[in-house]
């Protein structure tokens, strides 16, 4: 919702008025502030359903300073076409699962995958979460080791195909399939109940190293599961698809191995001020930021915002070339339930409210003037606000940013213009 809200929002024009229709009487009551108290705190991310995702993650990365994530997709297979047959006495040459890679996030070092049959069958009608498992036969189809290849075109026979990861799975499972009564291959329906699908993950190394999340396009032509085999002396293939399935993303964050400071803010209140907050993708960690004595404006009458600058600053000391901040980030209003609310200037358009990585500055900047009018004028609760990556759910980026403790020079900070109205 936040995302389809920004980017319908996206293509409306910056307002350089946005408060200043509120400002009546003397301009010389205009008055500025950069002192409003912050207090800012790491907590981790609710789960979030990873159903109907652009693409798909998988992979291991030992990030040194947020910790080890693992990111695996279950999938339905299906068939490309009803009442298939393999012919009589078909014998197997080798299966092979074939996932698209767009991109990854982490450095491209020899990867182990590791691929399972699920026994518990998936539903379009069931909603499947970040944090949500399935059942699974122990024993892999596939434990294999490789540097992925995600930017040259592979030749397979006479034909290039785009970037893909192959896995070879064992030949008992290709026999498997093979031997499989034609009944099992009428249709999707009787498929999906006799192939439930793939559990497909990502091995943790036996040492520390950084390692990578891949992105994965799952709908493409490239990506299925592909039999090859002889029938009649003639050499045959045959591609299950994933495109049109069933699937999900789950991920897991393991923070012992993080910097220290992760561990010590999840495990205390949320009030308590921190001088650098974490923020990271695939529903990993957001930050959450008080501010606990904005009425204190209102001592003396009525305020009119005119502007407010919310900058943030990123820790110089911890991006790296391997784990670059992300592009984007959202700020959402905490609603009395902790839930996220959209605030009145997002709906103002990227151009305006902001959020875009400034590389040059090493910080981000958001245009909140009408969420403090709105706190100002009763008509906006004042539960804080989260902020969270763009697209949180199939965005591996992550960044360490400066916190609201005034004693770090860095800290992060509110700068507001507003006209006292008497």
């Amino acid at each position: 919702m936040l995302l389809s809200a920004a980017a319908l929002s996206s293509c409306k024009k910056d307002d350089p008025g946005i408060g200043l229709d509120l400002v009546s009487g003397d301009q010389l009551h205009v008055r500025f502030s950069d002192t409003t108290s912050l207090v800012t705190h790491t907590i981790a991310e609710d789960s979030q359903v990873t159903t109907g995702l652009s693409s798909y993650q998988v992979g291991h990365y030992d990030d040194p300073v947020f910790g080890r994530t693992v990111a695996s997709v279950y999938s339905q297979l299906l068939l490309p076409s009803s009442n298939v047959s393999f012919g009589t006495a078909p014998v197997l040459d080798s299966i092979v699962l074939t996932l698209a890679a767009k991109s990854y996030y982490g450095t491209n070092d020899p990867i182990t995958f590791r691929v399972y049959e699920i026994t518990e069958g998936l539903s379009s009608d069931s909603s499947y979460f970040s944090n949500s498992t399935l059942a699974f036969n122990p024993t892999p189809l596939a434990d294999y080791s490789l540097v992925p290849n995600t930017a040259d075109s592979v030749q397979i026979g006479s034909t290039m195909l785009a970037p893909h990861i192959r896995i070879p799975l064992s030949a008992s499972f290709g026999n498997y399939l093979l031997s499989a009564s034609t009944s099992n291959y009428t249709d999707n329906t009787a498929f999906t109940s006799f192939l439930k699908g793939l559990y497909i993950t990502a091995a943790p190394a036996p040492t520390s190293g950084n390692r990578a999340i891949y992105s994965l396009h799952m709908s493409s032509t490239v990506s299925g599961l592909t039999l090859y085999y002889t029938e009649s002396s003639t050499p045959k293939s045959f591609q299950f698809t994933f495109n049109g399935a069933v699937r999900f993303n789950h991920y897991t964050h393991d923070y012992s191995t993080a910097t220290p400071a992760i561990a010590a803010q999840l495990a205390s209140a949320w009030d308590v001020q921190s001088s650098q907050v974490f923020i990271q993708g695939l529903i990993g960690l957001r930050t959450k930021i008080n501010l606990p004595y904005i009425g204190n404006y209102l001592d003396s009458g009525t305020v009119a915002i005119n502007k407010a600058e919310l900058i943030i600053k990123a820790s110089t000391t911890a991006l790296n070339d391997n784990y670059p901040a992300p592009a984007n980030l959202i700020l959402v209003a905490t609603g009395s339930d902790s839930s996220e609310v959209i605030i009145p200037d997002l709906l103002e358009g990227s151009s305006y409210f902001g959020g875009v990585y400034d590389a040059t500055n090493k910080e981000y900047r958001f245009n909140i003037a009408r969420y403090i009018q709105g706190l100002m004028n009763g008509t906006i609760e004042n539960h804080g606000l989260y902020l969270v990556i763009q697209g949180r759910s199939i965005n591996a980026n992550r960044v360490v940013l400066e916190g609201g403790d005034t004693t770090n020079p860095s800290h992060m900070r509110l700068k507001l213009t507003y006209t006292r109205i008497e």
